[in-house]
């Protein structure tokens, strides 16, 4: 009787799997609490709980042949969300599938996330009941078994990685997780816009350019941006698009690849670039970006920081290092701006002056629909592309 117990008692949170909603894997279900969980796992195996203040990868403490549950203590020196508890296991058997590397999640003793490594048994049980897993569009790593508004459940085909989450709680452990590292290294928190400023302001690119352009026109735009942006001299007809453009007291310059066009023929994605760097000339780098970001600065507000000012200035001291990096961001509305720095150990090129196309660092900057509104847009047919009149407009504002 007590074993046919167990068999309930384990088989039972498996139904989940019968529905149209994944909402967990055995007794770790998404949405119960952390005190129901734990219990379970110790009155069903007998595993002890533990905790350590530890620092180390799940890999290492897997290699360690840990045994029980442990519970991975915030140690000093990390920033995380002081709501959030990590567990980690070696192994535990669901019925005849054998888990291995488990690691689960709670905000506010709240299971948002399962993680475990991919076994050919699990991926036949995810399949059968949910059917074969789709690969992910723009990553051929990623499959999906469900991925709604709720639940997303994938696997991470290079690691062999299962990953279940619950997309509420585990937005709010992220934005928990990014409101700590602002606060520990006093960054401000990127400006809010007022609806009728992005409702405004989410359309436009840079100069005349604007989103939902015709190729066409779009081209005419840039151009005439080059044109009105570079110094006396600088305009080249013959080298379109090749041509030093000013913003400030800086050069940039574009590519007709910088300016992207969906499967509309109308354009949703701009960037600019700004001449190359040599090693020692890593003040001017710096300069640029501060400069850059000051101009975006004084008219959509603070930038969110991805990289604090001291980590890049280590990044950019390092010289054996290569690297493409977002720096800083604006979202307003569905458009996104971004400063990017990329950096090889060196650059050689043409171009109409080949200068700009020798050295090490690069800044750019990209103006673009934020992934959801262009993957959205890009779902036209190429063969049924949509015929309208090319966008018309007058402002010359730069940003």
């Amino acid at each position: 009787m007590k074993k046919l117990f167990l068999i309930i008692w384990l088989i039972l949170p498996l139904f989940c799997l019968s529905q149209n909603k994944i909402s967990g894997i055995g007794l770790f279900k998404l949405g119960d609490t952390k005190k129901k969980i734990l219990d379970s796992l110790v009155k069903v195996t007998g595993i002890q709980i533990s905790e350590i203040d530890s620092e180390e990868y799940f890999t290492q403490i897997s290699q360690s042949k840990l045994k029980g549950v442990l519970r991975c203590k915030n140690a000093n020196n990390i920033i995380r969300c002081p709501l959030v508890d990590d567990y980690l296991m070696h192994s535990f058997n669901l019925l005849d599938v054998e888990l291995n590397e488990i690691g689960f999640r709670f905000y506010n003793d709240t299971l948002y996330e399962f993680v475990c490594l991919v076994t050919e048994d699990l991926r036949k049980l995810l399949n059968t009941k949910y059917g074969k897993a789709k690969v992910e569009p723009n990553d051929s790593n990623l499959y999906l078994w469900r991925n709604d508004k709720q639940i997303r459940c994938v696997e991470y085909k290079g690691y062999n990685l299962f990953d279940l989450r619950g997309l509420k709680y585990y937005k709010k452990a992220d934005d928990c997780w990014r409101n700590e590292y602002l606060r520990v290294n006093n960054i401000p928190v990127k400006t809010t816009y007022p609806d009728n400023f992005k409702k405004v302001e989410q359309e436009k690119i840079i100069g005349g350019l604007r989103f939902g352009m015709c190729k066409k026109v779009a081209e005419r735009e840039i151009e005439k941006f080059h044109k009105e942006s570079s110094i006396p001299g600088g305009y080249d007809k013959q080298l379109r698009f090749w041509y030093p453009t000013h913003i400030g007291s800086f050069e940039y310059f574009s590519h007709n690849t910088y300016g992207l066009y969906d499967n509309s023929n109308e354009i949703y994605s701009f960037g600019l670039s700004s001449p190359i760097y040599h090693y020692d000339e890593k003040f001017e780098v710096s300069e640029q970006i501060d400069e850059l970001t000051k101009q975006i600065e004084d008219k959509y507000g603070k930038a969110e920081i991805k990289i604090p000012d001291s980590i890049l200035s280590q990044l950019i001291d390092i010289e054996d290092t290569a690297f493409d990096i977002n720096l800083k961001s604006w979202e307003i509305g569905k458009k996104d701006i971004d400063i990017y720095l990329e950096r090889r150990k060196n650059w050689q090129g043409g171009g109409y002056n080949p200068g700009y196309f020798t050295g090490n660092y690069s800044i750019k900057l990209s103006i673009s629909l934020s992934y959801k509104f262009w993957k959205r847009l890009n779902k036209v047919d190429k063969n049924k592309a949509r015929k309208k009149d090319c966008i018309k407009i007058t402002t010359k504002n730069v940003f």
